[in-house]
Parts: structure tokens; sequence; C-alpha cells
């Protein structure tokens, strides 16, 4: 059996996000647990959202858990409307996905300012 790219090169969007859009929770499970092989944090070419925005937005729970479960997610990235996973959390009322969400915020106990950029865009000289 071949290998196969699970970041995705040449290809539209990456395929943790593309599977996140669908609902497919054993894909992105079996593509969480490749750790950091996984590039986890990027992002679709248009909207630039994360696999986390889009489960975030969709009310996708177990998606949700799944992606958190990946010791490198960054819960801080925002989409190119400046939003964050929590915020497309509170957009749909979703308690239990906010509180998902919240719990990783603390658990990472960093110190990083809310102003972040998208994986995939640059504002005026700020790094993240």
């Amino acid at each position: 059996m071949g290998s196969v790219e699970i970041n995705g090169m040449g290809i539209i969007d990456p395929p943790i996000c593309q599977a996140a859009a669908h609902g497919h929770h054993d894909v992105v499970r079996l593509l969480v647990q490749e750790g950091t092989r996984l590039n986890i944090n990027e992002s679709t070419i248009v909207s630039h959202d994360t696999a986390l925005c889009i489960a975030a937005r969709a009310g996708d729970l177990e998606m949700v858990q799944a992606l958190l479960s990946h010791h490198q997610i960054d819960v801080n990235l925002r989409n190119e409307y400046f939003e964050d996973p929590l915020m497309l959390a509170v957009k749909a009322r979703d308690d239990c996905i906010k509180s998902a969400i919240r719990n990783r915020m603390e658990s990472n106990n960093s110190r990083q300012t809310s102003l972040r950029r998208s994986p995939r865009m640059k504002f005026g000289g700020l790094d993240s």
C-alpha cells in the first residue's frame, strides 16, 4: 500500500477541512491520530477557515471534540472575517461547543492575545 499525503499538498482545501465540512468523523479521528504529521491548523483557500472553525459553525460537537484532541490545535486562529472558533460557536448558539473550546483555551494556559492572524493571512507586520 502506498503512502498518502495527509496535508493535501497540491489540492484546493486540506483533507482535514474537507472531512470536517462533510461530517466525516472517522476520517478526522484518523487524521488527528497522525499527530505531528498533520497540520491541524491548515485552512481553506477561500474563507481561511480551519477545520475547527468549520465544525464550530456547523454545531458538530463530536467533530469539535475530535479536533480539540490534537495537541497542536490553535483555538485562536481566525478566518477571513476575523472569526475564531469560539465566535462561530456563539453565533451557532451551541453552549456545548462554546464550553469545549473555552476548556481547551483554559487548559492551554497560554499568554497569546486574541489578536491573531489567519494561518494564510498576514496583517501589517504583526507576527504570531
